[in-house]
């Protein structure tokens, strides 16, 4: 007759057998939680294997010395060993040492290395002698198993053994273990010579690398010498076993070593690879022709190319036929012309060696952060080549400091690609107190070739303090520079330098110079530390205004946000000139807080004609999307409903209404799909659906049900 299955369970951190009683345990109670004896009596039973499987899962939760002889006498079960084995492991008895012992003479193959294994487990130093034995058999797997059971014991006594057979992969292996049990346990230099055992025998590569590896960790400083022979060697992988102790090991001999250590791993003179940059790139056909010169620069990675001519690049410019990429690039100055065919992939490669040592090593020192590598690395930086120059480049961001710009700057100026955009990078990430300042000075006294490398940093980083300089260069003669400056004072104007910005947004002269000035208004008032005061600005230059202009300075208002804005917006919601209240509604319909309702409510009611669908529009948005407690978000449909003429707002509050579902709203919303389900059938049927799944109330199911089946005709 079968007995139940045993359920194993968890509940609130503590293990539960759970019974589905059958026939045999109708008789008799399950076994309670924590009932060890009835646990084993499972196991003394003649029920099925899957019930004495849990039993042993169970007894390696609860299972004291009471159950190891039941346990250990399954030790010879080929199909319950593993679960004896399991539920042995963590009972916190000698007896249970005992027990595996003794099974060592009673089982074989697989069984026996199982056994073996539960011995490396608990770390039975008394089973040492029959390890030792078992190791020299004939048996591979058992002689395997056997070692790493020592390795995991660790005792001398164990090491001892290992050692002495070091030169078998699988007892290197366990060797290894046992030295990383030593070091784990503050065992430095006992474990240290069990890693130099092992690296002194001829061995897979693996446990070479292994072995090389341990060896300079358990030495801490003192094996930094040995970092730096790897650092040395021609074998990739033990290089880079010195590279990853070298971003380890503490120190300012470490960052001097590595220093040292640098220029020796630079490719020799002429064979540094040939640079790779960018000169003109073209998508298109026919007459019509996109520039992509950034897009294929920014694909060049570690002075490599690869980029596919496709509308990716630029869109489609001319619609069914089929286009071209024009590329102009040059190595080492040489200029190259190539044409690649819409659908076909440019591979370049530039000549000569890629070894990344030199450029590993250089993101070594970036991350150990010490400043004295600043100077070798400045110099990489200004000569080197290849992965070498942009591993320097981008490092400085960290390392350097002011005496890093030149270098960055010249770098952002001249070079192209990846390169050029991590100068840049590095240049807006770099601290220190003087960069600031010196980034203003050269602005000052910039080449042509610099000012738009300057005027963007300047930008990028916030310096209040070039916004004078930004002032002469914004009014002077060069289109590009004028704006690039601009746009840089919307990045760094205070509320000082706020009003200049509106002057030059009501003085352009072009629709292109209007948008630049805009675009640095919006960035500031973005960034405004006190929107009210911005706000009172832009509404006091209003009268001196454009219509133009004045509609630019709407939406800034809107930008800005906060009620004297709101004031200053709804006015020209008013102000009968056609031109601003449909940019005043406008701004008004996309109002991110919903202080604009009331207003967008009036203007819905009583202002312009031809304004107040918007205006009611906009006044369904804020209850539709921003954060408005849920009873005022239904009091807003009722409001928008009184003033709705047409079914598609009716059905826009009817989505608000289903989103929101609550007595009321749901009582609402089948009294306004009633009116409107001849014509927003789609509207109807999603709130109906809300509906059924939001009430209990039978009456409005059935109303809501009508509803749906009525819209779905």
């Amino acid at each position: 007759m079968r007995l139940s299955k045993l359920v194993l369970a968890s509940v609130a951190g503590a293990w539960v057998v759970g019974v589905v009683a059958t026939c045999a345990f109708a008789q008799q109670a399950p076994p309670a939680e924590g009932d060890e004896a009835a646990l084993i009596a499972v196991l003394q039973s003649d029920v099925m294997l899957y019930d004495k499987a849990k039993a042993c899962q169970m007894l390696a939760v609860i299972g004291t010395k009471k159950c190891v002889p039941v346990l250990a006498a399954l030790l010879p079960d080929e199909k319950l060993s593993h679960y004896a084995r399991f539920g042995l492991e963590p009972i916190p008895d000698p007896s249970v040492d005992e027990a595996l012992r003794a099974a060592l003479g009673k089982v074989e193959g697989g069984l026996l290395v199982g056994v073996i294994n539960s011995i490396g487990m608990r770390r039975d130093a008394e089973a040492i002698g029959d390890l030792k034995r078992l190791m020299g058999g004939s048996d591979a797997e058992v002689a395997a198993s056997a070692a790493a059971a020592l390795g995991r014991i660790a005792t001398p006594e164990a090491v001892e053994i290992l050692v002495a057979e070091a030169g078998k992969p699988a007892v290197a292996a366990a060797c290894l273990t046992a030295a990383d049990l030593l070091l784990a346990g503050g065992k430095n230099a006992e474990a240290a010579a069990v890693y130099d055992a092992v690296g002194a025998v001829d061995l897979p590569k693996h446990l070479e690398i292994a072995a090389l590896y341990g060896a300079i960790r358990a030495r801490g400083a003192e094996g930094l010498p040995l970092a730096v022979e790897c650092l040395r060697s021609d074998d990739t992988d033990v290089f880079r076993v010195g590279l990853a102790m070298a971003q380890q090991l503490p120190g300012e001999a470490v960052t001097k070593a590595l220093v040292d250590e640098l220029p020796k791993l630079a490719p020799p003179p002429g064979e540094s690879p040939k640079t790779l940059a960018v000169v003109k790139a073209e998508y298109g056909a026919e007459d019509k022709w996109i520039d992509v010169t950034d897009k294929v620069a920014a694909a060049v990675r570690g002075n490599m190319l690869t980029v596919t001519a496709s509308n990716a690049l630029a869109g489609d410019p001319i619609h069914g036929v089929v286009k071209q990429l024009k590329l102009v690039y040059t190595l080492d100055g040489e200029e190259h012309t190539v044409t690649i065919a819409e659908g076909e992939t440019f591979d370049l490669q530039s000549d000569g060696p890629q070894d990344p040592r030199q450029a590993l090593v250089i993101y070594v020192l970036g991350d150990r952060g010490d400043r004295a590598a600043l100077p070798v690395v400045l110099e990489v930086a200004k000569s080197a080549s290849g992965e070498a120059r942009l591993a320097a480049v981008r490092v400085l961001a960290g390392l350097g400091d002011a005496s890093a710009v030149p270098v960055l700057l010249a770098t952002a100026v001249e070079a192209q690609g990846e390169l050029a955009r991590a100068a840049r990078d590095s240049l807006a990430d770099l601290s220190g107190e003087d960069v600031d300042s010196t980034l203003v000075a050269m602005l000052e006294k910039a080449e042509a070739d610099e000012l738009g490398v300057l005027i963007d940093l300047v930008g990028v980083r916030g310096i209040g303090a070039a916004v004078p300089t930004l002032v002469k260069l914004a009014d002077g003669a060069d289109e590009g520079v004028r704006a690039a400056a601009v746009g840089a004072l919307g990045l760094t104007v205070g509320p000082d330098g706020f009003p200049g910005l509106i002057d030059r947004l009501i003085r352009a002269k072009t629709p292109e110079a209007a948008a630049t000035a805009k675009e640095a208004l919006r960035k500031a008032c973005l960034r405004s530390p006190d929107r009210e005061a911005y706000a009172d600005l832009l509404i006091r230059a209003m009268p001196r205004a454009t219509t133009s202009a004045k509609c630019d300075l709407l939406d800034l208002l809107g930008v800005v946000g906060g009620a004297k804005a709101l004031e200053g917006v709804a006015d020209a919601a008013r102000s009968g000139n056609d031109e601003l209240e449909d940019a005043a509604t406008r701004v008004l319909g996309g109002w991110m807080s919903p202080d604009a309702g009331p207003v967008l409510l009036e203007l819905a009611k009583s202002g312009t004609e031809k304004y107040r669908i918007r205006a009611l529009r906009g006044y369904i948005r804020i209850a539709r999307q921003l954060d408005v407690p849920t009873d005022e978000r239904i009091a807003m449909c009722r409001a928008a409903l009184e003033v709705a003429t047409r079914d598609d707002e009716r059905a826009l509050v009817l989505e608000v209404l289903g989103r929101n579902p609550t007595p009321e709203s749901i009582e609402l919303a089948l009294t306004l799909a009633e009116k409107i389900v001849a014509t927003q059938k789609d509207a109807v049927a999603a709130a109906m659906r809300a509906a059924v799944k939001a009430t209990q109330d039978a009456e409005l199911v059935a109303r809501a049900r009508k509803l749906l089946r009525k819209s779905q005709q």
